[in-house]
């Protein structure tokens, strides 16, 4: 499926290029390898090392997402947002400051999305990734 992947993606960033959406880099090896093999530290907060624990498990478990961030590593598409790992700024599109806000702010905290993994969102929805269930 992994080709198939890679076609859609590629028919994707050449829509976006014809109507001059940017492209995001793609994410490095490197990176990938950082989450994949990573180690716990006590450096970390209890929330940022949850959350590299979830990303690990999508990681392992949808390689469709890494082949997606390998090609783009997040993307903004016609009021479609789904979240960069690497690229700090801006705030709303960063998969690790995103889920800090909706787990760990001081106006609410919904339950259901404190407990999934949010990926990325669009003006109506959250897309999150359910690391309890493996799904989407």
């Amino acid at each position: 499926m992994s080709n198939n992947i890679s076609e859609i993606l590629n028919d994707l960033k050449s829509k976006m290029t014809n109507w001059n959406y940017p492209i995001e880099e793609p994410i490095t090896d490197q990176y990938i390898e950082s989450i994949t093999r990573r180690k716990s530290t006590s450096s970390l907060s209890p929330m940022l090392e949850k959350l590299g624990d979830e990303v690990c498990l999508l990681f392992v478990n949808q390689p469709d997402y890494v082949t997606f961030l390998e090609t783009m590593d997040g993307f903004e598409f016609d009021g479609l947002i789904l979240f960069s790992l690497s690229i700090p700024e801006p705030l709303v599109r960063n998969l690790f400051v995103m889920n800090d806000f909706y787990r760990n702010n001081n106006d609410y905290i919904n339950p259901d999305l404190s407990e999934r993994l949010v990926i990325g969102n669009d003006s109506i929805s959250v897309f999150t990734y359910d690391s309890k269930n493996k799904s989407v």
